[in-house]
């Protein structure tokens, strides 16, 4: 039995174009087909902004957080330091009357003697009492005015 092939001849256009493969699109599907790449571009281009917009955010968050610790440490320095500076203050009696550790408000102060006229005097953190946050030593005459 001889079997023939038939084959199927696609139609032609009169510009020679096979209209039934993958090359030839009707205007309707190829628009169609540009409104879902669009689309889908658009999506893509939100994510993108979306992501960097989150990680903007993340960091400025971060940044004033950062620098609101920054101002109460700084005030927290400051107040030690007037702390500090009202002991400096003291006169040698005043200051062997205070030998020793000493709480005031939310430091630890320390006056010891380290000479017979010279005193090393450090404030530091109540919660962190191991660590000076300042220190001085302080020289005063065996006289006093």
């Amino acid at each position: 039995m001889d079997r023939q092939r038939s084959s199927v001849v696609p139609s032609r256009r009169p510009g020679g174009r096979n209209r039934s493969g993958p090359a030839y699109r009707s205007p309707a599907l190829r628009e169609g087909t540009q409104r879902g790449s669009t689309l889908l571009e658009v999506l893509c281009a939100l994510a993108i902004v979306g992501t960097a917009g989150a990680a903007t955010i993340w960091e400025l968050t971060t940044a004033l957080s950062e620098g609101r610790r920054a101002r109460e440490e700084e005030h927290h320095v400051e107040t030690a330091h007037r702390v500090l500076t009202a002991v400096t203050l003291l006169r040698r009696a005043e200051l062997d009357r205070r030998l020793g550790t000493r709480s005031v408000g939310e430091f630890l102060v320390t006056i010891q003697r380290v000479d017979s006229l010279l005193y090393r005097i450090t404030v530091a953190d109540v919660m962190v009492a191991d660590r000076a946050m300042l220190a001085t030593l302080v020289y005063r005459s065996g006289v006093e005015p």
